[in-house]
């Protein structure tokens, strides 16, 4: 299973403990189930300062990244998916992708 999108990627950053958003180390990253869960434990123990203050990444996601990580427990754990690989490429590029390949 590959993630993308803004809560994937900010657990990613999270798991890594940054402070700003690096591309190099969040692409291709992997967190598991028992990562995510434990990451989801951490957010909802914190106050919105709290989670601002975990990183830049947290601006305009800090009231919601708790609900966007327990969908994805809920997803991972529905799916069976022990792990997920990070991509802070979006749908789009997925798209664009797959159009190339049915052009050629």
């Amino acid at each position: 299973m590959v993630g993308v999108a803004g809560t994937v990627t900010t657990l990613s950053a999270i798991k890594n403990n940054l402070t700003k958003f690096d591309e190099v180390l969040i692409h291709k990253d992997e967190l598991t189930l028992e990562e995510v869960k434990k990451i989801l434990q951490k957010l909802v123990s914190m106050t919105n300062e709290e989670r601002l203050n975990l990183g830049e990444f947290m601006k305009g996601r800090s009231d919601i990244i708790i609900c966007g990580t327990l969908i994805l427990v809920e997803i991972m754990s529905h799916f069976n998916c022990n792990s997920i690989i990070v991509s802070t490429k979006g749908l789009r590029y997925g798209l664009m992708l797959n159009s190339a390949d049915f052009i050629y």
